[in-house]
């Protein structure tokens, strides 16, 4: 998992187009959400998304650090799939404007899903919505 996270973040690194306030966060939403879809986060994931989201554009004036806490609360309570995935992530989608940040969204979050080498039916289906949601 630690292997996967710095994977993750190395293919993320300095490549994070430029992104709104708004978008970083989405960001940060649409990619939390893929890592505890199939409800699995440990402390070491949440600790790197914290330390990597530095790398973001990130302009508000409260900490990347303590949105990522509040991403994690939401996704956990958007975790039904049938009935939550997909206003969920067309809310995140909503929030994206840039075809450029859509495109680096849905590359992360299929990053995420694929990296732990195990692909459950739920994340299969999470990527079909996120193709949906992110897509050209």
């Amino acid at each position: 998992l630690e292997l996967m996270l710095t994977d993750f973040f190395d293919f993320l690194g300095g490549e994070a187009p430029d992104m709104e306030q708004e978008e970083c966060e989405a960001f940060i939403d649409a990619v939390v959400y893929s890592m505890m879809i199939d409800r699995m986060i440990d402390e070491n994931e949440a600790a790197k998304i914290k330390k990597e989201a530095n790398q973001l554009p990130w302009k508000s004036s409260s900490p990347a650090v303590d949105y990522i806490t509040e991403s994690i609360r939401k996704a956990g309570k958007n975790l039904n799939f049938q009935r939550q995935a997909a206003p969920y992530c067309g809310e995140i989608a909503g929030r994206i404007h840039s075809k450029e940040v859509r495109k680096f969204t849905r590359k992360a979050c299929l990053k995420v899903m694929h990296s732990d080498g195990d692909f459950k039916p739920v994340e299969k289906a999470l990527e079909q919505l996120i193709d949906q949601a992110f897509g050209e």
